[in-house]
């Protein structure tokens, strides 16, 4: 949110609008609060401008199916970076002019 932009005079006299609506004598204390907090909320939506994201990049949905796959995903290039190791200092490559 911006507060620095936010029309005070307006917040208030929505505020004050909407909670003068509110009849308390038919609530009980959770239901006050509740009605409080959504009239608080509803000025400061109308007041108070919305941060613009610009350079927002969409994130697909992320489930346990894409979780699953990136950890296969690495699993096999762990693997195959180990196989590729061995390869190079395993015990099948043994000096042939080395005594033993």
């Amino acid at each position: 949110m911006e507060f620095f932009q936010t029309q005070w005079p307006e917040f208030s006299r929505i505020f004050q609008q909407k909670l003068s609506s509110i009849n308390i004598n038919c609530l009980s204390v959770s239901q006050l609060y509740s009605a409080f907090e959504t009239t608080l909320r509803e000025a400061a939506y109308v007041t108070i401008p919305q941060t613009k994201y610009m350079n927002k990049i969409s994130v697909p949905l992320w489930n346990k199916d894409c979780e699953v796959a990136i950890k296969n995903q690495l699993h096999a290039l762990y693997r195959t970076r180990r196989t590729i190791s061995s390869l190079y200092t395993g015990p099948h490559l043994v000096d042939a002019s080395a005594p033993g």
